[in-house]
């Protein structure tokens, strides 16, 4: 009798990629769709989205899912819709501020928010004319990041007027700053 001995690789990166898939469409479906949507992070590097899930998780009761672009996104959008996207941009301006049109596209109604981790005011001002609720630099701190996830759900649940703007500091398209509160 002879040994078998077949040599069977196991790829831990794509099994964990096929886990990541696999939960994210069943975190998905189970949020479903409506007010109450689940809140999406967009960040291409899954540390960073590790980070942004853990420290922003325990201030909402809503679900966060994370994934790594907007296309990730775009196939989960038909099962369920969130109820706010936070949207990382990366060190490639031109790709990210092209990402964001097709993120404010995809989902018009839903708030979202830029995180960076730099400052940029051109980049925040491009930000805010395509329609982003807020544009955040992440070397503020988490809290500012939670505060203006706040900000933008109450804005969707109370207000629910595009018009009346987000209830936190923005900069106007001159580069001056205001203050947009609702009345």
């Amino acid at each position: 009798m002879g040994v078998d001995r077949t040599c069977v690789r196991f790829d831990a990166a794509r099994a964990s990629t096929l886990v990541e898939e696999i939960d994210l469409q069943r975190a998905a479906e189970d949020a479903g769709a409506g007010a109450d949507g689940f809140i999406a992070v967009i960040e291409s590097r899954a540390f960073l989205r590790w980070i942004i899930r853990h420290n922003t998780q325990s201030a909402f009761s809503r679900q966060i899912i994370s994934y790594s672009s907007v296309s990730d996104l775009e196939g989960q959008v038909r099962h369920a819709s969130p109820g706010l996207v936070i949207f990382s941009l990366t060190q490639n301006k031109e790709a990210s501020v092209s990402a964001l049109k097709v993120l404010l596209e995809l989902v018009p109604t839903v708030p979202v928010i830029v995180l960076t981790s730099f400052d940029d005011v051109d980049l925040a001002r491009t930000a805010l004319r395509l329609g982003a609720r807020g544009y955040v630099p992440v070397t503020n701190g988490f809290e500012i990041v939670i505060e203006a996830m706040r900000f933008a759900l109450a804005e969707v649940t109370s207000v629910r007027n595009p018009r009346l703007g987000a209830p936190f500091e923005t900069m106007a398209a001159d580069g001056h700053s205001s203050s947009a509160q609702a009345a």
